[in-house]
């Protein structure tokens, strides 16, 4: 049995969650393990251990894979075109456009230049090919991806989300649970 005053590693999931998913506290550069341990009130080897078993990964590797997950929105979003590596590098919580580099690389296989050029590419071949599908897309009313929203067994009850952070803890819960 828990110490009331310890979450479940159930409860632990889903506080880790929403740090990440609706508190985006990856992007601070200085936002370690033992910071999220402070504010959920619980001790590193706890969330070590809950971080391994539930996300399949170390806490390092959990934090990367959220801001390269935003590096890749950010490097395909038109609105952040005029950034540089490293101002995407910096905003997404990297303190250093090399191990921004290394883990783009290591978790994508492409660097963060090439990755933006292939977008670029599938999108100039996809408007030659579907030279409307902007305007469709304009027309819709529909404000996310209605894949996302298929896996709907998740309980939204505690927390409030936007489509953005819905998709990315619908991917993830899909990811780990599914």
């Amino acid at each position: 049995m828990w110490p009331s005053t310890a979450p479940t590693p159930a409860e632990l999931y889903e506080k880790i969650l929403k740090v990440f998913v609706v508190d985006k506290k990856y992007r601070d550069p200085s936002y370690s393990a033992k910071k999220l341990a402070e504010e959920l009130n619980t001790n590193t080897r706890y969330i070590s251990a809950v971080v391994n078993i539930r996300f399949h990964q170390n806490y390092s590797s959990l934090v990367n894979e959220y801001r390269i997950k935003d590096a890749q929105y950010l490097l395909t979003d038109k609105r952040y075109m005029d950034k540089t590596m490293e101002e995407i590098s910096a905003m997404v919580g990297f303190a250093n456009r090399q191990s921004f580099y290394a883990a783009f690389y290591k978790i994508l296989g492409v660097t963060p230049r090439g990755y933006r050029m292939e977008h670029l590419a599938k999108e100039k071949e996809t408007a030659k090919a579907w030279p409307n599908m902007n305007q469709i897309w304009r027309d819709t009313s529909i404000g996310y991806i209605p894949f996302f929203h298929s896996y709907t067994h998740m309980q939204t009850e505690t927390f409030s989300y936007n489509d953005e952070q819905f998709a990315d803890l619908q991917m993830l819960r899909y990811r780990v649970d599914g």
